[in-house]
């Protein structure tokens, strides 16, 4: 459907200029018929330039969903065809080009088109291109006919035997029939701390095998990684403009109850004629046409204001979706919880202090980029201890090892070397924590006790959601230990792929809830798409960020109750610019109609006029009507 360029609404607007030029003369070499012709001419190659408005005006009609769009197009009917009827009877009668209604008929298209531009600039264009580029999946090397050959991951088939090298992605879904190593899931499942798996365990495409060499039996169906594509692509559209909606129809049946009622009267008088001039001109008059203005105008200025207060929006056009929510689902790992671990206690269980157990595990993991390394690294620079070197590092297949001060170390996840341990401390083997047992000079000298914590600010917006009445719902790809009692979460659910997030959002929207979603990662996108609104953390993935409404800039759930109140003031601002420009109109009709005026197609033009004026005049009424606080939680 074709789009309105600057181009396009330049052209329309000379043309509805020249239209109006000479509607105004009345008639033209003193031919009124010539005059009507000259005047249809130009509209029809202003119609052409507003066929997409037409085509929209036809295609809410049949779903039965009634906007401004479809009111456009019936004053655009009831003008022409009254303009129509007139030159017909000029050619039989002296009667002059007075009452023709080409000139309102045309800058209803020029007012559609202006709207309809600005329209599309509040609706950022939907792509899935970052989440396809981090889905990507490598070849796969794949045993058949008793040769290993290189394929394309989507040649895989049910049952192809696949080997996968350390540091490589996993290419599909599958078991594995032999090997054992470290996988790290957090494309997945978003899960910061990396599986232990062994044969017998099921790994996911997009996974990292981090540790050891794979042999691993392709599972048959869709995996997991490309789910998350299929929910994003499946993902209900959002519901916007509801009161724009609402305030163009009634405006709309309004100027149509208003014109059958002039109509009514005139006739009842015998003025049949006159009454059918002053139905059309009346549903020209108080089309709702540039209605839509009011909420563009207000929603792009918000968008432009609101990187000041830590929300960069992206997809203005679901602003109004965000004042009244009634359910928030958040995602947890990186975004209720902190998104990196921390070293939250060490034990020792040898002659070695605490500084000396984070000293020696520091040396191991000083190479490695993953989330329990970076923790234990960053604990021992905090502690303003210097990290030994490492002799002959190696990645084992669970775990890492080395020779630091001249003895053989090893930090390792596996169960079996703390698993006695576990009755002398319950607290750390609760399961809140990811523990790591430090082997050193071929005993266990201490473990490592890791957490992702609950952000402060995220259980601050719990409290503020629950106080608001807005149920909270946290959402995790993993396991939960007491995080929803500690956010306050009214539900929860674990283990949730990003399949479910998503129909779980949808199933939250069906109940008549508006939801909103929070998530930062890859396993969030589809969820975020189906949400009312979503946003993203700034320091989550391109694909979130792409996926969302909104971005957090200071990555503080806090600043969403600001978002919510710049939809309201928003909404407020919308509904102020449109009864202002509702006003104006009515204003025009009354002094036509005390003037006898009605007869001055113009006037249809000067309304439209001051309607756009009143709606670019909105983003003044938004910067008066909201305030610049974040709520102050």
């Amino acid at each position: 459907m074709p789009r309105s360029t600057p181009l396009k609404i330049f052209a329309s607007a000379l043309l509805t200029a020249a239209v109006c030029a000479i509607c105004a003369t009345e008639t033209l070499f003193g031919l009124p018929v010539v005059c009507s012709l000259v005047q249809f001419i130009i509209y029809a190659a202003n119609a052409f330039l507003g066929c997409g408005v037409f085509l929209r005006g036809l295609g809410v009609f049949y779903k039965r969903r009634l906007n401004e769009e479809f009111f456009a197009l019936a004053a655009e009917i009831f003008c022409v065809g009254y303009s129509a009827y007139e030159t017909f009877m000029m050619i039989f009668t002296d009667r002059g080009a007075d009452r023709l209604l080409f000139a309102p008929a045309s800058a209803i298209i020029t007012v559609s088109l202006i709207a309809d531009r600005a329209g599309e600039k509040t609706r950022p264009a939907q792509s899935s291109a970052k989440l396809v580029e981090e889905l990507k999946l490598p070849p796969a090397r794949v045993l058949r006919d008793g040769a290993e050959r290189v394929i394309p991951a989507e040649d895989i088939a049910e049952g192809d035997i696949v080997s996968i090298s350390p540091e490589e992605k996993i290419p599909c879904d599958g078991v594995i029939i032999a090997g054992s190593s470290e996988i790290d899931e957090k494309p997945v499942t978003g899960a910061l701390v990396p599986a232990l798996k062994a044969e017998g365990g099921e790994v996911y495409a997009g996974s990292l095998n981090l540790g050891g060499y794979l042999t691993v039996r392709a599972l048959g169906g869709e995996s997991e990684l490309l789910k998350t594509l299929s929910a994003y692509k499946k993902a209900p559209a959002k519901e916007t403009g509801t009161k724009s909606r609402k305030i163009a129809r009634a405006a709309g049946f309004g100027s149509l109850g208003l014109a059958a009622a002039a109509l009514i009267i005139l006739s009842i008088f015998g003025k049949v004629e006159a009454g059918a001039f002053a139905f059309a001109g009346i549903a020209a008059i108080f089309c709702p046409c540039g209605l839509s203005l009011s909420r563009y105008s207000a929603e792009l200025r918000a968008a432009k204001i609101s990187p000041a207060e830590g929300v960069a929006i992206k997809d203005p056009s679901s602003l109004s979706n965000l004042i009244s929510p009634g359910a928030a689902v958040i995602n947890k790992t990186g975004t209720a919880t902190v998104g990196k671990l921390s070293v939250e206690r060490v034990v020792s269980l040898s002659g070695l202090s605490e500084r000396e157990i984070i000293r020696i595990a520091a040396a191991l993991c000083a190479n490695s980029p993953q989330a329990d390394c970076l923790a234990i690294v960053e604990k021992c620079r905090s502690l303003d201890t210097a990290i030994p070197p490492c002799i002959s590092p190696e990645r084992l297949p669970a775990g890492l090892r080395g020779t630091v001060d001249g003895a053989s170390a090893e930090l390792s996840p596996k169960e079996e070397n703390f698993a006695r341990y576990k009755s002398d401390f319950p607290e750390i083997f609760c399961g809140k924590y990811a523990v790591r047992a430090l082997i050193f000079g071929g005993e266990v000298a201490g473990l490592i006790a890791l957490e992702d914590k609950i952000k402060p600010n995220a259980v601050a917006a719990a409290e503020e959601f629950s106080r608001r009445g807005i149920e909270t719902v946290l959402l995790s790809g993993g396991a939960l230990f007491n995080e929803a009692e500690e956010l306050g979460a009214g539900g929860f659910e674990e283990n949730a792929t990003p399949e479910r997030k998503a129909l779980l959002v949808s199933e939250l929207r069906s109940s008549g809830k508006s939801a909103i979603a929070v998530g930062d990662g890859l396993n969030d996108c589809a969820a975020l798409r189906c949400a009312d609104f979503s946003f993203a953390l700034a320091s989550g993935d391109e694909a979130a960020k792409e996926s969302a409404c909104a971005v957090l800039i200071r990555n503080d759930l806090r600043d969403i109750f600001y978002a919510i109140e710049l939809a309201g003031s928003a909404s407020r601002a919308e509904g102020v610019s449109s009864a202002a420009i509702l006003a104006v109109r009515a204003v025009c009709a009354a002094i036509s109609a005390a003037l006898f005026a009605l007869s001055a197609p113009c006037l249809g033009i000067a309304a439209s006029a001051a309607g756009i004026a009143l709606s670019c005049a909105a983003p003044a009424l938004v910067s008066l009507m909201i305030g610049r606080s974040s709520c102050g939680i």
